[in-house]
């Protein structure tokens, strides 16, 4: 169950993102399209690793939760 939580997270951020760069007009996949277009690739790197921070942080976040209500499980 809490593992397909984790699952859903990811896909939901994935989603996200993907959603924007079709349709956004703002977001960091809107300035990730437009940073590609105008040829800024160091700006598009960084929001690249924005995204990938973010990803991780909430990753963490989420196994830091699941310890703390589930500790039984990783005795």
């Amino acid at each position: 169950m809490v593992g397909g939580m984790r699952v859903s997270l990811a896909l939901s951020l994935i989603v996200t993102v993907v959603a924007e760069m079709i349709a956004g007009s703002s977001g960091i996949a809107y300035f990730i399209m437009t940073m590609q277009y105008a040829m800024r690739s160091n700006d598009m790197y960084a929001a690249i690793f924005v995204l990938a921070a973010l990803g991780y942080v909430l990753n963490r976040g989420f196994l830091a939760i699941e310890h703390r209500v589930l500790h039984w499980y990783h005795l």
